[in-house]
């Protein structure tokens, strides 16, 4: 099998930036090259040592840690033990429901521990703005 952390690479645009950039991810059963926003968000699937990558218009499950994806990219944050999120595909954060809400209608739980960490990189992939995704 390959090297997880060689085959996910950083994308080809500033993180800062909010379009652009690629997702890949190779093993030997599988080869992704993905649109990085069109990814949504990483789970544990129910099988062990796999994770579903969910993106705008499927699911696909993967060998992989979601220890090893967080690190891949600076848009990628975990924010409960079984999910990690594409920062710039939330749409809307729920502090007291603690639930994130994807641009695909997706409702994702984010651990208490996380919130405020969650919010700041919501603010800084909206450039600081607070009108485009709504942190309620």
């Amino acid at each position: 099998m390959t090297d997880l952390k060689a085959s996910l690479r950083l994308p080809m645009v500033d993180s800062g930036q909010k379009s652009g950039g690629w997702f890949f991810f190779e093993n030997k059963s599988i080869s992704l090259q993905l649109p990085l926003l069109d990814v949504n968000y990483f789970q544990t699937a129910d099988e062990p040592h796999k994770i579903d990558v969910v993106t705008n218009f499927s699911k696909r499950t993967v060998t992989a840690k979601l220890s090893e994806i967080v690190v891949a990219n600076p848009s990628f944050i975990r924010v409960h033990r079984s999910f990690v999120v594409n920062v710039p595909n939330i749409e809307v954060m729920d502090r007291s429901l603690q639930m994130l809400m994807m641009n695909n209608g997706d409702q994702i739980p984010v651990a208490r521990r996380m919130l405020a960490e969650v919010g700041r990189r919501i603010r800084s992939f909206n450039g600081g703005e607070g009108g485009v995704i709504g942190v309620q």
